[in-house]
């Protein structure tokens, strides 16, 4: 017997991912203009990688490991670990 396929979230989470997802890429066009505008000496940021930080940040629980990347800007607000104020600061 096959395994039934778990239901989508409900809609209000959905719209919480996608504003996540949003504010992430935002943030990453906002870093990146700071840097191209010398505002910022250095910079890498996660555009483009917001999808599947969501998923994994959805799948992860209390105590999974995890080797940390340098562009997971998204899995880390999606978990609550750091905002965007922090990540400016």
């Amino acid at each position: 017997m096959s395994t039934p396929i778990s239901p989508l979230p409900p809609p209000e989470e959905i719209l919480k991912d996608y504003r996540l997802a949003y504010q992430s890429r935002q943030a990453s066009l906002i870093g990146r203009r700071e840097v191209l505008s010398g505002k910022a000496k250095f910079g890498i940021f996660g555009d483009g990688k917001e999808l599947p930080q969501l998923a994994m940040a959805r799948a992860f629980r209390k105590g999974d490991f995890r080797s940390g990347y340098y562009r997971d800007q998204t899995f880390m607000l999606a978990i609550g670990e750091i905002t965007i104020q922090r990540f400016f600061a």
